[in-house]
């Protein structure tokens, strides 16, 4: 499949994530073989992609896992000259973060982002730290910003994100399907105030008393809905064309009438 030079694919995988990392990890890594099929330049994964701790006790052990997987996704990434987005455990000194990364297609980290919103109502402060700064990503197409589920009820955070010339929001997330109205709201705002493509990819599954069914997402600048992936399918792909984010600013420069600091 080839590319135009204002054309990005998109790859998106959504799956159930098992108690047991070690299941989980055989699961993406034949779900990233099929996908590489239609030669996606990127693929984007859910939040905390293969699970993550439950309490404070386990994060260490976690932490260890994750950092070995981390190298065979790069090795992955380089092999296949696919870039991935992503998010999962971080240990820096004594602190654990929920942290978002950017495999870029040669297998190195491009950029990373500690999630600045902690789900408190459902203990997410108890096992992380909360990280401060938010920056574009840099890829070969412009600044891609990547932000971690409950980040999306703050738009705030993402307000000054245009400013930044961004093309496009990843949002990786573990998003209840009791709230999946809130979900599919959410992101399409994210679209229309910020006149920017926003990708998000959630789960499937369970995990305890909540129920996950995917709903991996893709707006574009104008909201319109372009891909949405049902709970049966674990693989969906979205072409967005950077010249039609250029031509809606230019159109309509809502952001240019930003009048408050």
């Amino acid at each position: 499949m080839s590319h135009s030079l204002d054309q990005v694919l998109f790859g998106l995988l959504q799956y159930p994530i098992d108690r047991n990392p070690g299941k989980t990890f055989p699961l993406v890594l034949s779900l990233l073989e099929k996908a590489k099929r239609k030669k996606p330049q990127y693929i984007v994964l859910p939040e905390m992609w293969l699970g993550g701790p439950q309490k404070r006790s386990t994060r260490q052990e976690w932490s260890v896992f994750y950092n070995q997987v981390l190298v065979d996704l790069q090795r992955w990434c380089r092999s296949n000259k696919i870039g991935c987005f992503f998010s999962q455990l971080e240990k820096s000194g004594n602190r654990y973060f929920n942290t978002a990364y950017l495999i870029e297609r040669n297998g190195r980290i491009r950029g990373t982002y500690r999630k600045i919103h902690l789900f408190s109502l459902g203990g997410e402060t108890k096992i992380f730290s909360a990280g401060h700064v938010i920056k574009p990503f840099q890829t070969w197409f412009g600044p891609v910003a990547c932000i971690i589920c409950y980040d999306i009820r703050f738009p705030e955070l993402i307000r000054k994100l245009p400013l930044k010339k961004i093309k496009c929001l990843i949002v990786c997330a573990q998003w209840p399907a009791a709230r999946r109205d809130h979900w599919l709201t959410l992101l399409k705002a994210r679209a229309i105030e910020n006149q920017c493509y926003v990708v998000g990819v959630n789960r499937l599954g369970k995990k305890e008393a909540l129920h996950y069914v995917g709903d991996s997402v893709a707006f574009d600048p104008w909201g319109k809905i372009f891909l949405r992936l049902p709970p049966h399918r674990m693989i969906g792909f979205i072409k967005i064309d950077l010249s039609k984010i250029e031509s809606i600013r230019q159109q309509y420069p809502f952001l240019k009438d930003k009048n408050i600091k």
